[in-house]
């Protein structure tokens, strides 16, 4: 891959992505595997167009600090 690519994706928190839909706690703020998927998806945005149709990028290690929750809507 390029070194320094950026790839974009964005969302409207909805129910369905909140923490609280966990069952864990009641926080209704964005659930931390719900912004790994937002950014897997920034990802495949900044090399879809290195990649040959007939092949895929696979992430296999992630590491990020979620320091502020993200409110609904």
């Amino acid at each position: 891959m390029i070194l320094g690519l950026t790839g974009k994706s964005e969302m409207i928190v909805r129910e369905e992505d909140l923490v609280s839909q966990l069952g864990l706690i009641s926080a209704d703020v964005l659930s931390t595997p719900r912004l790994i998927q937002l950014l897997e998806a920034a990802a495949i945005d900044a090399i879809q167009k290195f990649i040959p149709p007939d092949q895929w990028s696979l992430g296999t290690h992630v590491k990020i600090r979620h320091l502020s929750p993200t409110p609904w809507g």
